[in-house]
């Protein structure tokens, strides 16, 4: 399956968040930093809580942070959910759990975030890995029941 880069990153759900909250120098040191996922953003509201969709569901996050390590959030990142909840449209609680982690210059994309219930199970999840070159996209794995 071939995508565009620049709509997959663009739409990937943490990613946008890490674009509006950090800019660190090129070349600086490792950057360690967190962003509220209340305030990661979504389509409609780019300072709005985390807002993602997965077939019939919609889970808006409600607390919880994100950690990110970076040198330069442009190119490459690492991204970790920490004590992340959100409520589905009929508000249900779920945690989520996982993380995300882009390099640019290598041309690597991974997301695996699930929202776990309260009884323990997991009931959606973004799965994806992905490999791009020369502006093309390569979704290698998506087993996911989120969109991008």
């Amino acid at each position: 399956m071939r995508r565009n880069l620049t709509s997959f990153v663009a739409s990937s759900v943490l990613t946008l968040a890490l674009a509006f909250s950090a800019s660190p120098a090129l070349a600086s040191p490792v950057q360690h930093f967190t962003f509220l996922a209340t305030q990661a953003g979504n389509a409609e509201d780019q300072n709005g809580p985390l807002v993602v969709t997965c077939g019939p569901h919609t889970y808006t996050a409600t607390s919880g942070t994100f950690f990110v390590v970076s040198r330069d959030s442009s190119t490459a990142a690492h991204i970790t959910a920490n004590d992340v909840n959100a409520v589905d449209q009929d508000g249900r609680a779920y945690r989520v759990l996982g993380a995300e982690t882009y390099n640019d210059t290598a041309g690597r994309f991974t997301s695996k975030l699930m929202f776990v219930s309260q009884g323990g199970g997991i009931a959606d999840s973004i799965n994806v890995i992905a490999r791009y070159r020369d502006g093309d996209l390569f979704v290698g794995f998506d087993q996911g029941t989120c969109g991008f």
